[in-house]
């Protein structure tokens, strides 16, 4: 310990980016949904109480704007009521 109170602890440069990757990881998934632009069916699904089924649905229909890639959607947020 220094003088001043610090703690001083050594570690390599390997040990550094390791525990970068874990608080950015951390943080990234407890304020993803901020982030996106979009959501995912499931997501959708989830916060309407509504089935999965239900929101592929409005996908198809355009009662929300969304894309697909593959077999995936992807729903707008801002297109959602309230913009979930």
């Amino acid at each position: 310990m220094r003088p001043d109170g610090d703690l001083v602890v050594t570690v390599t440069i390997g040990e550094l980016r390791e525990l970068m990757r874990e608080v950015l990881r951390d943080e990234l998934t407890e304020d993803e949904s901020d982030l996106s632009p979009f959501m995912s069916t499931t997501e959708v699904a989830e916060r309407y109480d509504v089935s999965r089924r239900t929101v592929l649905n409005w996908c198809k229909t355009g009662k929300v704007a969304a894309v697909q890639a593959g077999s995936q959607w992807r729903i707008r947020r801002d297109s959602l009521p309230d913009a979930a």
